[in-house]
């Protein structure tokens, strides 16, 4: 029972790091992301240059909602996936905690079983 117990609790333990870490790596993609749709006005001069103005404003707006959209969407994942892990290393340590006291009171109830009464 103590090693189901050591178990348990280090699955918890790992559960809330990779929420976390999750949470933590979402967030630096994300901001990746919407950066990077800010920074297309500066990488669309090559096309300025060429004399492909109207082909780079074709380009470069939907590119860039897109990247925006799709930022959004990652952050919201990112959030998602975040939250069902917590609450998975939650589950777990309470799990833990439930089968430690149901071990202490399947503990306590072995004690000498009742006698039944006598008849005279």
């Amino acid at each position: 029972m103590q090693d189901q117990s050591r178990a348990l609790r280090l699955l918890a333990v790992l559960g809330y790091i990779m929420a976390f870490a999750i949470l933590v790596a979402g967030l630096v993609f994300t901001i990746g992301i919407v950066s990077g749709g800010a920074q297309l006005d500066g990488t669309s001069m090559g096309l300025q240059m060429l004399g492909l103005d109207a082909l780079s404003g074709l380009i470069v707006g939907p590119l860039r909602r897109a990247l925006f959209t799709a930022g959004t969407v990652a952050f919201a994942m990112t959030i998602l996936l975040s939250g069902l892990v917590y609450a998975l290393a939650r589950l777990l340590a309470i799990i833990r905690d439930l089968s430690i006291r149901v071990s202490a009171l399947e503990a306590s109830m072995a004690g000498p079983a009742p006698t039944p009464p006598q008849a005279p």
